[in-house]
């Protein structure tokens, strides 16, 4: 009895032995196989780490760019692949509407690829454009087309349309840059050093405050006149710097006049004369100019609608016409700002 259950612990000891060796291999292979593979995960850790830096470096650098040019956002091609700090980042803009967008960046280090994106939002000045793409930067600017019949007028500044630049004529008469969606040549061409880049230019509304204030000021001197034709005289009786008309107008004749001459309505421009105007022309809808005018602009001319001039002479000489408050290079600034980080 005493042999069996001496045989009996001899065996329960060994089974223990055995039971403890195989844990001890267990986590001997464990741990071998943590030490063989700790480094590649750390490094890897490492790379995403470092991938995730090159791509948030790709949105800095991206966001610099558009916040001083937002048009940007339109033009995939301007982010190409980018080689930064041993890897490399690939911003892709994804314009969201009016005014906001994404920007999305993989940056790449090693194997490693890590994804970030930001939404950026484009807060506008009042007209949404500063210095050169002012709407008040020109001495012709059609929210229409622009279209010239015969020998075109002596424009001495830029013009601009948001819809088709017309000639029929030979343009050296015109000294400035042309912007337009798309140009329609039937007699000579302006040369490439005077067509500029185009991009759509906000059209200046009546119901802006600035014209809220012309049109106080027309009210308050009786300088308000509905729709009709209109000469020299007409204009003599109009006092202060404002002429507002409600309406379509025919400016038949001379007439002379210094200051803003707004109309809500069509203008067209009839029979021979001279006329003279110095500051600002706003038409609210189209212009037609017919006949033997002879016009002179110091300041600009801008029309919500087509411009069509049928071999009248004139020159246009771009001056600074904006209404009071506005500054010559535009107004509020543009700003953009990051809305929200994505990761």
């Amino acid at each position: 009895m005493k042999r069996m259950r001496n045989n009996r612990s001899k065996g329960s000891a060994l089974v223990t032995v055995m039971l403890t060796l195989t844990v001890v291999m267990f986590a001997a292979g464990a741990a071998m196989a943590m030490a063989v593979f700790m480094p590649r995960m750390v490094r890897r850790q490492g790379d995403f780490i470092r991938a995730k830096a090159i791509a948030e470096a790709g949105i800095n650098e991206a966001f610099s760019r558009i916040a001083g040019d937002y048009s940007l956002v339109h033009s995939p091609a301007a982010f190409p692949v980018t080689a930064f700090a041993d890897g490399e980042y690939h911003v892709t803009p994804h314009p969201l509407g009016e005014g906001a967008a994404i920007l999305t960046s993989i940056g790449r280090f090693g194997n490693a690829e890590a994804r970030v994106a930001v939404d950026v939002q484009h807060d506008r000045g009042l007209y949404g454009t500063t210095g050169a793409r002012s709407p008040w930067g020109h001495a012709i600017f059609a929210n229409g087309s622009l279209q010239f019949h015969g020998t075109p007028p002596a424009v001495r500044g830029g013009m601009h349309t948001n819809q088709t630049f017309g000639l029929s004529g030979n343009p050296k008469n015109m000294e400035g840059t042309v912007t337009a969606r798309s140009f329609n040549w039937t007699g000579g061409e302006l040369p490439p050093e005077q067509i500029g880049a185009w991009e759509e230019i906000e059209f200046p509304k009546l119901t802006d405050q600035v014209f809220v204030d012309l049109h106080q000021v027309a009210q308050a001197n009786g300088a308000v006149r509905p729709g009709g034709t209109y000469r020299q005289a007409d204009f003599a009786d109009i006092p202060g710097n404002v002429a507002w008309f409600t309406g379509n107008v025919t400016f038949h004749g001379s007439f002379d006049f210094e200051g803003y001459v707004i109309v809500d309505g069509n203008v067209t421009f009839r029979g021979s004369g001279v006329r003279n105007l110095e500051g600002l022309l706003y038409i609210d809808g189209t212009v037609t100019c017919n006949g033997s005018t002879t016009m002179t602009i110091e300041g600009s001319m801008l029309a919500g609608g087509n411009v069509t001039w049928n071999g009248a002479a004139a020159i246009f000489a771009y001056g600074f016409a904006g209404p009071p408050g506005i500054e010559p290079t535009g107004d509020v600034d543009d700003h953009v700002s990051v809305a929200v980080w994505r990761e």
